[in-house]
């Protein structure tokens, strides 16, 4: 009997140490997947900024385009549209974003430096000059690829600004309906007449889709 109770108490003694050891090593274990985990996202992080891949977290920006969520102004979002040219048929994937936005008086006087006929905005309107880019990433190697030129402004209502007024810019400054192939990046303008001082939209409507960008800056 008494050989038995010795034999308890042994164990007794030994089993706290076995099972901190145990939850030590799992801790140990947990740690390390931890680390695991933290250098592969370190990873992924640094290709997705190299290739504009959408990351969680980052903006949301895989959301971005959408009229609850416009693509923010100096940030760019991939767009991928079917190009129909005769008989053939391609899809173009490109990086689509506005880079900068004047509005107002100085806007007028961009509009009328390009061409002294363009008219001055209509009362309780005015122009808005928008920088665009476009980077072309993928599509076909020998029929071009034309510019996006249909673009639309709704206004912070949520209604369709009706244009009232056509700018007619210099060649070398044009966004709109230019030519190009995989590998070029295009930069232009777009000018527009918007209702003043309004929080409006710039839509580009591939028929397919409609992508939509803010064109105020992010406030801080």
């Amino acid at each position: 009997m008494r050989k038995a109770l010795l034999l308890m108490s042994s164990l007794l003694a030994f089993a706290p140490t076995t099972v901190v050891l145990a939850e030590q090593t799992n801790e140990e274990k947990l740690t390390e997947l931890k680390q695991q985990i933290e250098s592969l996202q370190a990873e992924y992080d640094k290709l997705a900024g190299e290739t504009g891949t959408p990351q969680e977290g980052a903006g949301d920006n895989k959301d971005w385009g959408k009229r609850s969520n416009p693509v923010p102004l100096g940030k760019s979002v991939e767009i991928s549209e079917s190009v129909y040219s005769g008989d053939k048929k391609f899809t173009a994937k490109y990086m689509l974003g506005a880079t900068a936005v004047i509005r107002g008086d100085e806007a007028q006087k961009i509009v009328k430096e390009h061409n002294e006929f363009n008219n001055e905005a209509p009362e309780g309107f005015e122009w808005i000059v928008i920088d665009m880019k476009l980077e072309y990433l993928e599509g076909d190697d020998d029929e071009p690829f034309h510019t996006p030129s249909y673009f639309k402004v709704f206004d912070s209502k949520g209604k369709e600004v009706k244009t009232v007024e056509y700018a007619s810019l210099k060649d070398d400054a044009e966004f709109q309906y230019v030519e190009i192939f995989p590998g070029t990046t295009h930069e232009g303008k777009l000018a527009l007449v918007v209702p003043k001082d309004d929080d409006c939209l710039l839509v580009y409507d591939t028929f397919d889709q409609k992508i939509f960008f803010s064109v105020k800056e992010a406030t801080p």
